[in-house]
């Protein structure tokens, strides 16, 4: 009997440490301009969760930063800095599977920002430029490659069309 509530008392202490047991997720990269690699010091990131704003950060002087994240919630994080356009990214951690003793997920981005100019369709960039998500098979936080580089290729092709009417 006393090992009985010994294995019950174990049984309840796991079950409430796993519910406890929080896995992190860090995010971290550097932000830099688009035309050169110019690092954008103390740019800035705004990290709102299903739609609420969750709280704002500025990159380091070399345009490093680095955060966390938890799971089960849909994390939208906007880029910007002055004189450049805003960017943002999804990352959507809902589906991770709770773990028996915390995971650490790490998410490297480096982002870069274009400068702004006349006559750049600024709507494109309504849409996130990369969407990440959880990805059972590889128990890994994967982006959408093809999808970054679809919308990277559209905002870029505008950009350059916009740079080259300028300069005309």
């Amino acid at each position: 009997m006393r090992f009985l509530r010994l294995f019950f008392f174990l049984l309840a202490a796991c079950a409430v440490g796993s519910a406890c047991a929080q896995d992190t997720i860090w995010v971290y990269g550097q932000i830099t301009g688009d035309t050169n690699n110019v690092i954008l010091k103390r740019s800035r990131m705004v990290v709102s969760k299903n739609d609420e704003f969750v709280g704002e950060m500025r990159a380091e002087d070399d345009g490093k930063y680095n955060f966390r994240l938890k799971p089960g919630e849909r994390y939208k994080i906007m880029f910007d800095c002055k004189g450049y356009y805003a960017k943002f990214i999804i990352i959507d951690t809902k589906n991770i599977p709770p773990h028996p003793v915390p995971v650490a997920y790490d998410i490297e981005m480096d982002i870069q920002l274009i400068p702004k100019i006349r006559g750049f369709d600024e709507k494109l960039l309504d849409e996130p430029v990369g969407v990440g998500h959880y990805d059972a098979k590889s128990d890994m936080l994967v982006f959408d490659e093809v999808y970054t580089r679809q919308r990277s290729g559209i905002i870029e092709a505008s950009w350059q069309a916009a740079l080259a009417k300028a300069k005309k």
